[in-house]
C-alpha cells in the first residue's frame, strides 16, 4: 500500500529515487547486422536493410507514436516513385532522398550469438525520413523478404537531452535551405547524345558542357544549353511550329528536359544529331538573331511586332527555304553553313520571312477599326495565333 500525504486537496507520492526517471513512451527494436551499425559518442550510425525496418511504421498509428513531421503522404508521386524502386531496384533504394534519423530517450543494446545487434530505443521519435519508413511498411506486406534484403536505407539513431532533439528537428526541417535543388537541366548529364556530341567537339579541341555551374560551349563566348536546344528546334527538318514554341520558353525547356524519353526532346537530341549540325544550327541561329535585332531598331510597328514577340517564329520559317536534311551530314552540300557568305544568305531569307509572316499576321488578326490599341505583346507569342499565321503561307500551310 502507498502512503500519501496531502497538500491542500492534491495527494503526493513520497520522494523515492528510483521513480525520478519515468519509463519511456513505447519502445521500438531494431535487429540489424553488427557489422552494419556503427557506435559513435553513444549514437549509431549505418546502413540497414529494408526488412529490419518494415515494423517500425507498420501501424496505422506510426505518426502519432513516433511524433512525426506529417503522417504518411499515400497520393505523393516521390512515395510513389520510391515505392517502384523498391519493388523493382532495391538496390538503389538507399541514393533516395535524405537519411531515416530516429531519436531516442534512451537507447540499449542487445548483442546476439553470431554477428547480430538490437537497438532498443525507448520513447522514440523519428525526426527525418517518416515517408522512407511508412513506404517501406507497406512493400513489407506484399514482396518478399528476399527483395527487401536487398534494398539498404541510410539510418541514424540519436539520444541525447530534449534540447538536442529540438536541434534535431530544426536541423531536419532547416536543411532544405542548405541543399541545392535540383533542376530539369541536371537530367541532361543522363544523355547518351550529349555524351556522344561532346566527345565530337573534343575531338575537335572544343569544350562543350552543358551542366549548371560549367562555364563552357561550344564556341568562344560559350552558347548555353538552351541556344543548343532552340537553334536545333528552328532547324529541325520536320517539326511544325510547336515544337520551337514549347522550348521558346525556360518553363517550356524545362518542360522538354523533365523526360529524356519525352517526345519533344527526342526529336531535338537523337542518333541523328551531330556536333557538326549543332555547330551549324548555332551559328546560323546566332546570325539571325543578329539580323533580327536590326530588323527590331527600325520596324517594330503594328503587326511588325510579331518580329519582336517570335523571333524564332522568324528564324523557323526562314529555314524552311534551307537544305535542312544537309544540317548534321558533315561535308559540302547546297548551303555554306556557318560561313559569312551562307550567313548573309540566311540574312536576306530572315528578311523575306519576316514581311511574309508580318503580311499574313496583318490577315488573320487585323487591328480593330474602333477605338482602343491592339495588344500585339499578349497575342504575338500564342502558339494558336502562329499556327493560324503559318497556315496562310503558300509554302507552309500544309505543316
Amino acid at each position: 500500500m502507498i502512503h500519501t500525504s496531502t497538500v491542500g486537496s492534491l495527494p503526493t507520492l513520497p520522494h523515492r529515487p528510483y521513480l525520478t526517471w519515468a519509463p519511456p513512451v513505447g519502445t521500438v527494436h531494431l535487429t540489424a547486422d553488427a557489422a552494419d551499425l556503427h557506435p559513435r559518442r553513444g549514437n549509431w550510425h549505418g546502413w540497414v536493410r529494408a526488412s529490419a525496418l518494415t515494423h517500425i511504421a507498420a501501424k496505422p498509428d506510426a505518426a502519432t507514436t513516433l511524433n512525426a513531421t506529417r503522417g504518411f503522404l499515400h497520393d505523393s508521386d516521390e512515395n510513389r516513385r520510391l515505392a517502384e524502386m523498391l519493388r523493382h531496384r532495391p538496390e538503389d533504394f538507399g541514393a533516395a532522398g535524405e537519411p531515416i534519423v530516429l531519436w531516442a530517450r534512451h537507447i540499449e543494446v542487445s548483442r546476439h550469438p553470431g554477428s547480430r545487434i538490437t537497438l532498443h530505443l525507448h520513447g522514440p521519435e523519428c525526426v527525418n525520413g517518416f515517408q522512407s519508413l511508412t513506404t517501406i511498411a507497406h512493400c513489407g506486406r506484399e514482396l518478399e523478404p528476399a527483395r527487401l534484403d536487398r534494398a539498404f536505407a541510410r539510418v541514424d539513431v540519436v539520444t541525447g537531452p530534449e534540447e538536442d532533439l529540438a536541434r534535431l528537428r530544426r536541423l531536419h526541417y532547416e536543411s532544405r535551405l542548405y541543399s541545392n535543388a535540383v533542376r530539369p537541366q541536371d537530367n541532361l548529364s543522363r544523355c547518351a547524345h550529349l555524351a556522344r556530341i561532346r566527345a565530337q567537339y573534343q575531338d575537335d579541341g572544343i569544350d562543350f558542357d552543358w551542366r549548371r555551374g560549367v562555364v563552357a560551349g561550344p564556341h568562344t563566348g560559350s552558347y548555353d544549353i538552351g541556344m543548343v536546344f532552340r537553334a536545333l528546334a528552328c532547324f529541325h527538318g520536320t517539326a511544325g511550329p510547336e515544337l520551337i514554341h514549347r522550348v521558346g520558353t525556360d518553363e517550356g525547356l524545362d518542360a522538354t528536359w523533365s523526360d529524356l524519353d519525352d517526345r519533344a526532346y527526342r526529336a531535338l537530341m537523337n542518333d541523328g544529331v551531330q556536333a557538326v549540325g549543332v555547330q551549324r544550327a548555332l551559328e546560323t541561329y546566332s546570325a539571325a538573331l543578329r539580323e533580327i535585332a536590326r530588323l527590331n531598331n527600325w520596324s517594330v510597328a503594328g503587326h511588325r511586332h510579331l518580329i519582336k514577340y517570335a523571333p524564332d517564329l522568324v528564324i523557323w520559317t526562314a529555314a524552311r527555304r534551307l537544305p535542312l536534311d544537309e544540317l548534321h551530314r558533315d561535308g559540302g552540300g547546297g548551303f555554306r553553313w556557318g560561313t559569312d557568305e551562307g550567313n548573309d544568305a540566311f540574312r536576306h531569307m530572315i528578311r523575306a520571312a519576316a514581311d511574309e509572316l508580318v503580311a499574313a499576321y496583318q490577315v488573320v488578326s487585323p487591328k480593330p477599326s474602333g477605338p482602343g490599341r491592339k495588344n500585339y505583346k499578349g497575342e504575338a507569342d500564342r502558339l494558336d495565333v502562329w499556327l493560324k499565321i503559318v497556315s496562310r503561307l503558300p509554302r507552309l500551310g500544309k505543316l
